[in-house]
């Protein structure tokens, strides 16, 4: 009985087989023909079948060439850089070795792999690395006595784990009422999640009006790269070191949020 050939599949007959020139030519031509250069695939659709130590694959999503080292259970190595566009599409890659590094196509830097995460080959100090800025005019939010969280946005911001990052949170507001004082944090993630940092604002008995302004501030390094996504959030404030549900005569017990901002900038290296 004939065999297969282990690499690329061809049509060996055994003495004694009938074996038909032409389709049977015609299909090891194929074969062979198919096997020159690189297999085309993605990366989550690699081949599993007719697989050998050394079987290159071209990914089309990461732009990579990747080869089979070994079998049983089939390893796969990077042999050339991926890119990606994103901090969730590199944390995703796989296999990944000490060393690997890989291009992004979404801010034109590379990434080189510890061993436990991924750092940019270069990083400056004092570079602002992201963040959302809304447009006056639009009311973001209005604020009683519960807290009203702001978010950034869709997206968040990528930190790389192990650096240390100043967060900075700016606010502009109007105040409704004379004389109010109110609470701003940064939280984690939501509106009632752990906070960063907070800031007490005292209009101080001044007008009302549309140009009120804080920010808050703090430092934050993550163990691991994360994209992350702070809320600031705002509240009426007592006086007694609470925030409370506050009921003005006048029924003006909200403040306009119109413009928001945060920014990351790393502060060492």
């Amino acid at each position: 009985m004939g065999t297969i050939t282990t690499k690329f599949g061809l049509r060996k007959p055994a003495s004694g087989d009938l074996y038909d020139v032409v389709a049977d030519d015609n299909y090891n031509m194929d074969q062979i023909d198919a096997a020159m250069g690189d297999r085309i695939c993605t990366s989550g659709t690699r081949p599993s079948t007719s697989i050998y130590v050394g079987l290159r694959v071209f990914e089309t999503d990461t732009k990579a060439v990747i080869v089979i080292t070994s079998l049983g259970p089939t390893v796969w190595r990077y042999v050339t850089n991926p890119v990606v566009a994103s901090t969730v599409a590199m944390n995703a890659l796989s296999p990944v070795h000490t060393g690997m590094v890989c291009s992004r196509s979404d801010t034109f830097e590379e990434y080189i792999y510890t061993g436990t995460l991924w750092r940019e080959t270069y990083h400056l100090a004092d570079r602002v690395v992201g963040g959302t800025r809304y447009i006056t005019g639009v009311i973001l939010a209005t604020c009683g006595g519960t807290a009203v969280g702001m978010n950034m946005g869709t997206g968040g911001i990528d930190f790389l784990g192990g650096y240390t990052y100043n967060v900075r949170f700016a606010i502009n507001f109007e105040l409704s009422t004379n004389g109010d004082m109110f609470d701003f944090t940064i939280r984690d993630g939501s509106a009632v999640g752990s906070i960063m940092a907070n800031s007490l604002y005292d209009r101080g008995g001044l007008p009302t009006g549309p140009n009120c302004q804080t920010t808050v501030e703090f430092q934050y390094k993550p163990v691991a790269n994360i994209n992350k996504q702070f809320v600031g959030a705002i509240q009426r404030w007592n006086g007694l070191g609470t925030c409370t549900v506050f009921a003005s005569s006048t029924g003006e017990t909200f403040t306009e949020v119109r413009r928001m901002g945060l920014a990351a900038t790393i502060i060492n290296v």
